[in-house]
């Protein structure tokens, strides 16, 4: 009888290395699964160091078809990110005369349960001395995630919240969660998770 019988051995999960799981860790991985499973956007917010980035890595581990793309210093605005999601979709470049089409193609191409993740959000707001700063990429994406059908995070540092605080629909119409990882002293090591 036993000759039949085939041991199974449980395979071990796949480790990122380096990574520590943390309360600050897990409350950023509850908010990135959440928003996958439910198609809504969330907002992680936290100083440099924190384990933005390896909590984002360990994400991807898990949730392999989710895009990631990474926000530049100088390079705000909707056609910029447009670009940068075309390029991980083997599209052709964004129109910049019809950005419209451009989203209703992005869209369409990442689908419903689909998954993109904005890495150094902060930078997608285009800051301007003169007046208020410009936050059209945002609401962009924000419209192409809804046409969609599809999730997403914003992840950055605190000026992202400093950023957004002129958006303030962005939560209201899309339930976005945030969650800021606040330090307490010099040894950098997260203390205080906050939800909203």
């Amino acid at each position: 009888m036993t000759g039949n019988v085939t041991q199974i051995k449980r395979e071990e999960p796949v480790r990122l290395p380096h990574f520590v799981e943390t309360p600050s860790s897990r409350a950023m991985l509850l908010a990135l699964r959440r928003a996958r499973a439910r198609s809504r956007l969330t907002m992680i917010i936290g100083g440099s160091g924190v384990g933005k980035s390896r909590t984002m890595w360990k994400f991807k581990t898990e949730a392999r078809d989710t895009l990631v793309s990474e926000a530049r210093a100088q390079e705000g605005g909707a056609w910029n990110l447009a670009y940068r999601l075309c390029e991980l979709l083997d599209m052709p470049e964004p129109n910049s005369r019809n950005m419209p089409k451009t989203g209703h193609e992005i869209a369409e191409e990442i689908g419903p349960g689909g998954f993109v993740i904005i890495d150094e959000a902060q930078y997608l707001v285009q800051e301007n001395a003169r007046g208020p700063d410009n936050w059209g990429a945002v609401e962009w994406f924000r419209g192409v995630a809804e046409a969609g059908h599809f999730g997403a995070a914003f992840i950055g540092d605190k000026r992202l919240a400093n950023s957004f605080k002129d958006a303030a629909q962005l939560p209201r119409r899309t339930g976005a969660r945030e969650i800021r990882i606040h330090l307490v002293d010099r040894s950098r090591k997260p203390a205080c998770v906050h939800a909203r």
